[in-house]
């Protein structure tokens, strides 16, 4: 059986369990959530019924790893899109030629602890990888653990090392909710990476700043999503991301 640290406790992968629940993106919090989010009532709540990491009352930035109090087995997650990212070229080739895993990760005592939050982020080929500090300074026996449909956690020499989301434009969202899936067309996931990089450091300071050449850009990939946007959901929930951010800082 394949064990992992997890904020300094222990875990193992249970084979013959799977969260069959689909992550959402929730690209307005810029976190990938499994399990009640965006719901504040429903978040505390199953924030109250589960054990594990929780960022509340903590002065760094937390990622959520909720697990049942009576089996261990993992329910539910809330993991940040860093703002720095990492460039792709060997990093990610090395992290996608690994073993995958597939099963859920139980708690073995249970117990209440903070994750720390990924620090850089690469998207490639339609993929959202967040990794730990140092984690793409080489890798000692990595494996992907599938947790759930398109998510994954990066085990690197026993240790948890971040997280990836396979065709992250599938999984966008704005709520708790779970709309009929949308084709994802080519120019979603162009947008999606492109809007991506336009909010990554230091372009985020640009944006906060009011730097015109950048309020272009973002002009840019809204005017290309509008056309044909049909009733593809996804698209008009980035349309409406950018939007909002234009309002808010121009």
């Amino acid at each position: 059986m394949h064990c992992f640290r997890l904020g300094g406790h222990r875990l193992e992968i249970e084979r013959a369990s799977l969260i069959v629940e689909s992550p959402r993106f929730i690209i307005g919090s810029g976190v990938v959530a499994l399990g009640p989010y965006s719901d504040r009532v429903q978040h505390e709540r199953f924030v109250l019924e589960t054990a594990g990491s929780v960022d509340w009352f903590s002065t760094v930035e937390v990622d959520e790893f909720r697990f049942d109090v009576e089996s261990g087995l993992l329910r539910g997650v809330a993991l940040r899109v860093p703002e720095h990212t990492v460039s792709a070229g060997r990093c990610a080739e090395g992290l996608t030629q690994v073993e995958e895993l597939r099963g859920a990760p139980r708690l073995i005592d249970i117990a209440n602890f903070q994750v720390p939050s990924t620090a850089s982020r690469l998207f490639e080929q339609g993929a959202l990888m967040c990794l730990t500090e140092g984690s793409d300074q080489g890798s000692k026996d990595p494996v992907w653990v599938n947790i759930a449909p398109g998510l994954s956690l990066l085990i690197v020499g026993g240790d948890y090392a971040g997280w990836r989301l396979k065709d992250a434009a599938s999984a966008l969202e704005d709520s708790d909710n779970h709309p009929p899936r949308a084709e994802i067309d080519d120019e979603l996931v162009r947008g999606l990476e492109e809007y991506l990089e336009l909010t990554s450091f230091p372009y985020s300071d640009r944006i906060f700043d009011a730097d015109l050449g950048v309020r272009e850009k973002l002009e840019g990939i809204s005017q290309r999503l509008r056309v044909d946007v049909g009733e593809n959901r996804r698209r008009e929930i980035l349309v409406a991301q950018i939007d909002r951010l234009i309002m808010d800082w121009y």
